[in-house]
């Protein structure tokens, strides 16, 4: 005891996948594991980001251990029906065969490929990779304490945020709506160095589109994506457009500061310079009236060129500046 952080029998704050368990010593029913690359929630109390952190070192103490048991993998195949079906017998090791099992297994460290937890009867199911290239441990302990000292850097999965949206191509068989696929990489450094992610900005988005059973992807570097718009586009089929107010001739960016996927709609208005759209951005009901995201569309869509002053990069990009 004596770590700064320790938590008590809520195992279901911690993300255990991937991680690694090595033996620290065993007493009596009690056993002790070493735990590398466990990641804890966001939203625990130990936790001080808004986002979910890997533990640097953790000791994991699983206290008045029974029911173990430790089965190994068997070989599969499947049937004529597709079924899977065994090609070895079930082999389950308990009492002391299995305790050896285990402890062979945690001397020599292994990984975890997934665990359940059933707190009602506080047991325990975990899948790992070590001696065996696959088996199974189950157990019951009546406590176990988690403790560490230090964090090490964001959990794996928070530095390449995915999300799912739509767009609209505009195509000579008429307008084509279909999913988006959307992914944002930061920085390792960068977002353990802040609190909160809205702080930072993401060093490269991927943006990309299921056609004809083909992927189509647009890349970029810029923290706005727009550069990954205009190379999805670049990566169309020639006579397909996007049909989106990030493409639009009446979707300005703000001339005194842009945001992620904003642009505001000018459709009623003719813009020929960034001070004209001043009363439209800065004023509060302006600015929210006229807010919308890249991939908005309405009726009155038209493609950008350089016959129409749009203050936006989404051109820019296009033509490869």
């Amino acid at each position: 005891m004596g770590a700064k952080y320790t938590v008590i029998d809520k195992t279901d704050i911690f993300e255990f996948h991937d991680a690694k368990f090595t033996l620290e010593k065993v007493e009596d029913n009690n056993i002790f594991i070493i735990a590398e690359h466990v990641n804890i929630h966001k939203v625990s109390d130990q936790n001080p980001k808004d986002y979910d952190l890997e533990i640097d070192k953790a000791l994991i103490s699983f206290l008045g251990v029974s029911d173990l048991t430790y089965e190994p993998g068997r070989a599969w195949t499947k049937d004529e029906n597709g079924n899977d079906v065994p090609l070895e017998p079930e082999i389950i090791f308990d009492s002391k065969d299995a305790w050896d099992k285990v402890t062979d297994e945690l001397r020599g460290g292994f990984y975890l490929y997934t665990h359940s937890i059933s707190t009602d009867e506080n047991s325990f199911c975990i899948d790992g990779c070590g001696t065996e290239p696959y088996f199974k441990i189950n157990f019951k302990a009546k406590s176990v304490y988690v403790e560490w000292d230090n964090y090490r850097k964001p959990a794996w999965y928070e530095l390449k945020k995915y999300s799912v949206g739509t767009v609209t191509l505009e195509t000579p068989d008429g307008d084509l709506t279909l999913e988006t696929h959307i992914w944002k990489d930061y920085d390792t450094d960068e977002l353990f160095g802040v609190d909160d992610t809205a702080d930072i900005d993401p060093k490269k988005i991927q943006i990309g589109i299921t056609y004809n059973k083909k992927e189509i992807w647009g890349r970029g570097r810029d923290y706005t994506g727009m550069d990954a718009y205009a190379d999805l586009q670049k990566h169309l089929p020639e006579e397909m457009k996007l049909k989106c107010c990030v493409s639009c001739r009446h979707g300005n960016m703000c001339p005194t500061g842009n945001a992620p996927d904003e642009l505001f709609c000018t459709k009623d208005v003719i813009i020929k310079k960034p001070e004209d759209l001043f009363d439209y951005t800065e004023n509060k009901k302006e600015k929210n009236d006229r807010s919308r995201h890249y991939t908005d569309v309405c009726n009155d869509w038209k493609e950008q060129g350089d016959d129409y002053f749009t203050y936006s990069d989404y051109q820019e990009y296009i033509k490869g500046k």
